[in-house]
């Protein structure tokens, strides 16, 4: 056995410098001085090289500093915002809308999506995928590590494409991986997001190879750099088979009835309307009292018939983060004498309510595109339902299956086919037809349809080469 430490003792003698004369030995060798920063790098690429597992998990894990991350679009801003319309105190989310930002990008779908968080008052946060799924979680006792979303391969759901979530844990260099039937894995890259919010985000997509029972996914996992496990969520495939033939009567609906009277009465200020025989009372407390019993026979006719949905709300008017918009809670049931209603999260005073049926909307529409009964409280709100009407009309005709046929023409054909409905030609794109007409000015490529509101407000959908290019309709109404 050869003795180390006498080899090193014959090398190095007794009472020789510390650390002997490396420029010496470089010179005996050599070597230039200038190798001694490339031995020196090469010495730490070795040290960060040996724990391997935790260069591996950096790499996978990007940090990002919250407060350095890019800020959230307006209109994302406001979807936080939105997020407590509805609930109730106890269950409202106290969001920090304002704060919202975009930590990271992932691909879905074959796109990048941004994915974007908020934190919440109480400590925890609210996130967001484009176009993907979103959700929020408390900061508790009681707060998973965990939370994954799944998204099928296919329509009989056989096997897992996608996953995404987040993950909640203080452990550093924390791993995820994904397991499959055969046994193996794959790791999951993510972002990580620091305080406020400090959790990460990921979204995989399950490569192929991976579509049978043999091979599919099935679970998830989180892991610290110790490999100790903190976190598994099984998936769990049930078989799909196609129900017995359903009778007619499976497929009918039948509205369930709402509450005639209120537990708690509304409180002051009570807004006041009354519109085609009917009344409501709407109290600062977010109960609305609906009395039916004098409802016009037109409105009648709409609503009260045999099995049909009847939907009651109220809406409010709001500007947030420079964006216009109306915020309405529904409630279905079927039509009844008296309905009362409690709607939290709306900002009181409300601008209106109204009573909307389920017969549908074609165009020409048989209540002028407007709801069975429309009840202002503030001349915001009245400006607001005309304005609506309008740029409801103007939608239902575009949106016309025979209209989206005549989109695609151009020229004569098109001013042929549209000279069959009882719309204006318009002598530009920037004219307007009188109140209550629809108007269309053709072009080279296509066609511009114009409509004006009572108000004056004027809404237009602009369609080249048969798609739409432009259109000012939202938050009225929406077409495609």
């Amino acid at each position: 056995m050869i003795d180390v430490q006498q080899v090193l003792d014959a090398l190095v003698p007794e009472g020789g410098a510390e650390f002997g004369d490396w420029d010496d030995v470089l010179a005996r060798a050599g070597v230039r001085r200038a190798w001694r920063a490339v031995v020196a790098a090469l010495v730490v690429v070795a040290a960060i090289a040996v724990p391997a597992l935790v260069v591996a998990a950096v790499l996978l894990r990007p940090n990002v500093i919250f407060s350095h991350s890019k800020p959230a679009p307006n209109i994302v801003k406001k979807q936080f915002a939105d997020l407590s319309l509805g609930a109730p105190p106890q269950f409202a989310i106290s969001v920090q809308a304002a704060r919202a930002r975009e930590v990271g990008t992932f691909k879905i779908g074959g796109h990048r999506r941004p994915v974007w968080v908020a934190p919440m008052r109480d400590g925890g946060f609210c996130f967001m995928f484009e176009r993907g799924f979103g959700g929020c979680t408390p900061r508790g006792p009681g707060r998973r590590i965990l939370g994954a979303t799944y998204q099928d391969g296919s329509p009989s759901g056989r096997w897992v494409a996608q996953v995404g979530g987040w993950i909640a844990t203080r452990a550093a260099n924390a791993r995820i991986d994904v397991e499959y039937a055969d046994g193996s894995t794959d790791d999951v890259p993510y972002v990580h997001v620091s305080a406020p919010i400090s959790a990460g985000f990921f979204w995989f997509e399950v490569p192929p190879g991976h579509a049978d029972a043999q091979t599919r996914f099935v679970a998830i996992s989180v892991h610290d750099g110790n490999g100790r496990r903190l976190a598994r969520e099984g998936f769990r495939y049930s078989p799909h088979r196609l129900p017995a033939r359903p009778s007619r009567a499976h497929y009918t609906y039948v509205a369930r009835p709402l509450p005639s009277r209120s537990a708690v009465p509304p409180t002051e200020p009570i807004q006041r309307g009354t519109a085609n025989g009917v009344s409501v009372a709407a109290g600062a407390n977010g109960v609305a009292l609906f009395d039916l019993s004098g409802i016009d026979e037109h409105a009648r006719s709409l609503l009260a018939k045999r099995r049909a949905s009847v939907s009651y709300g109220c809406f409010t008017l709001v500007r947030q983060f420079g964006i216009f918009d109306d915020q309405e809670l529904v409630f279905e049931g079927r039509f009844a004498p008296t309905v009362a209603v409690r709607i939290f999260g709306l900002r009181h005073p409300w601008d209106g309510c109204e009573i909307q049926g389920s017969y549908g909307h074609l165009w020409p529409d048989r209540n002028g595109s407007h709801s069975a009964v429309e009840i202002p409280f503030t001349g915001k709100g009245r400006r607001y339902l005309a304005d609506r009407a309008a740029a409801r009309d103007l939608a239902l005709f575009v949106h016309m299956p025979k209209l989206h046929r005549i989109r695609k023409l151009i020229g004569e054909p098109l001013i042929r086919r549209l000279s069959a409905y009882p719309i204006v030609r318009l002598t530009s794109a920037d004219s307007s037809p009188p109140v209550g007409k629809i108007g269309y000015a053709p072009a080279a490529d296509g066609v511009t349809f114009v409509e004006r509101s009572p108000t004056g407000r004027r809404f237009f959908v602009e369609i080249r080469d048969s798609r739409i290019v432009r259109k000012n309709l939202k938050p009225y109404a929406f077409v495609f």
